[in-house]
């Protein structure tokens, strides 16, 4: 069950390590039991973001480079 709008979400960051600024780390989102590894602070707040949201489509036609917690198999 994916969170949609206006749904909650519970994660777990562990920071691994700190480097030039950013953190990397691993970060698990609860409620799905899904678990990711980020290499940096924004790519760890794009995962969230894609756990609570629709995926994200570019209005040129390109895909977007960024991660995403995987998908449950059909």
């Amino acid at each position: 069950m994916s969170a949609g709008k206006n749904e909650k979400a519970t994660f777990v960051v562990k920071i691994l390590n700190q480097q030039n600024a950013n953190w990397q780390g691993r970060i698990t989102w609860l409620d799905e039991n899904k678990e990711v590894y980020f290499r940096s602070t924004l790519e760890m707040i794009m995962l969230m973001s894609s756990a609570l949201s629709p995926p994200y489509s570019s209005t040129d036609g390109e895909e977007e480079n960024h991660r995403e917690f995987p998908q449950d198999e059909v």
